[in-house]
C-alpha cells in the first residue's frame, strides 16, 4: 500500500525543465545538483521496496509539528512506524564529533542530531493521534561508492552493504487496518514546503525543442508518421504526447501566454495538426494575428 509517492516541487520541476537549456545561475544549480543528487538515492532504495503491496509504505513526508521535520520514508507496521532518512554520498568521508567530512572539506552537520528531531516530532504527532506506536528511525547511505573513516559503530547508521537486510525485514511485513489508519492520517498532515524564489530565465535565451528522454537533446524530433514523432537516436513518442509536452514546456518557460507559431517553432509540426490541439488545451485570447493562448493546467 503506498500512499505517498514523492512529488515534485514547482521550483525544482521548472529547474528540472530549462536546465540544459540556458546556463543557470549558482543558486540555482546547487539547489538542483543537490536535489537531483538526494532524489537519485531515494529512488534507488524505492525501487528495492516498490513491490511490497502488504506494508504502508510512505515517500516523502513533512509534517509540522511546532516546525517542520521532512521525512524520506515511512512504513507502518507491527505497531511501530519506521523512518528512514536516505543519504546519497560518495567518496570517502571522515567521521569527526557527529560530523561527516569529506576529502573536500564540506562539512555535514549533524545527521544525528537532525535524525533524532524528526524521530522526537514523529513520536509526538502519533502520541497526539492517540496511537500506542514506537518509533524507529535509521540512516541509510545507499551509494556503495561511500566509505566512511573513524567511525565506530552506530545501530542509527546503515551503510549500502547492510541495505540487503533492510529490504528482507520490511519485504516480511504486513500492515493491518490500524497500520493503515494511521499512515492516512500522517499522509493527511502532510504539509508542501514552499520555494518563494522562482527565478524566471529568459524563454528567448533558451534552447528550444522537446527533450529526448533517451539521448538527453533538444529540438531534435521529426515526424515519422501521422501519429509518430522520432529523434534522430532513434526514440519514438507518440504525436499527441509529444505537442502537449511541447505546449507545456513553453506555457512554463514563458509563464504565461504564448503564439501559435512559437509551438511550431519549438515543435516543427505544422500549423493545421497545432491548431486542432491548441484548440482543446489551451485558452484563446485575443484573435487572428494578435491571437495568444493560455494552457489549461
Amino acid at each position: 500500500m503506498l500512499l505517498k509517492r514523492h512529488q515534485r516541487s514547482f521550483y525544482y520541476h521548472y529547474l528540472c525543465k530549462v536546465n540544459g537549456r540556458i546556463v543557470l545561475e549558482d543558486i540555482d544549480y546547487q539547489n538542483l545538483k543537490n536535489y537531483l543528487r538526494g532524489f537519485d538515492g531515494e529512488y534507488a532504495f524505492f525501487e528495492c521496496i516498490k513491490d511490497f503491496d502488504d506494508l504502508v509504505r510512505i515517500w516523502d513526508l513533512t509534517l509540522d509539528v511546532f516546525g517542520t521535520a521532512q521525512y524520506d520514508f515511512l512504513y507502518v507496521a507491527n505497531e511501530t512506524v519506521i523512518h528512514i532518512d536516505i543519504k546519497n554520498y560518495s567518496g570517502l568521508y571522515r567521521f569527526d564529533n557527529g560530523n561527516f567530512i569529506s576529502q573536500k572539506g564540506y562539512v555535514h552537520q549533524g545527521l544525528l542530531s537532525q535524525l533524532d528531531r524528526a524521530h522526537r516530532k514523529l513520536e509526538q504527532f502519533i502520541a497526539h493521534h492517540k496511537f500506542d506506536y514506537k518509533v524507529s528511525s535509521r540512516i541509510l547511505f545507499v551509494n556503495p561508492e561511500f566509505k566512511l573513516q573513524g567511525y565506530n559503530g552506530n545501530e542509527q547508521i546503515v551503510f549500502f552493504n547492510q541495505m540487503k537486510d533492510v529490504v528482507s525485514y520490511l519485504k516480511s511485513l504486513v500492515s493491518n487496518e490500524a497500520d493503515l489508519k494511521l499512515g492516512l492520517i500522517l499522509v493527511d498532515n502532510h504539509v508542501e514546503k514552499e520555494y518563494n524564489r522562482v527565478f524566471y530565465y529568459k524563454y528567448e535565451l533558451m534552447e528550444k525543442g522537446v527533450r529526448c528522454v533517451q539521448c538527453d537533446m533538444f529540438g531534435m524530433f521529426f515526424e515519422k508518421s501521422q501519429r509518430t514523432m522520432q529523434c534522430i537516436c532513434g526514440h519514438e513518442v507518440k504525436k499527441k504526447e509529444y505537442i502537449i509536452e511541447a505546449i507545456e514546456d513553453v506555457s512554463l518557460f514563458k509563464n504565461g501566454s504564448f503564439t501559435r507559431k512559437e509551438v511550431e517553432r519549438y515543435t516543427g509540426v505544422n500549423a493545421t495538426t497545432l491548431k486542432r490541439y491548441l484548440r482543446k488545451y489551451c485558452e484563446k485570447v485575443g484573435s487572428y494575428k494578435d491571437a495568444h493562448y493560455r494552457y489549461k493546467k
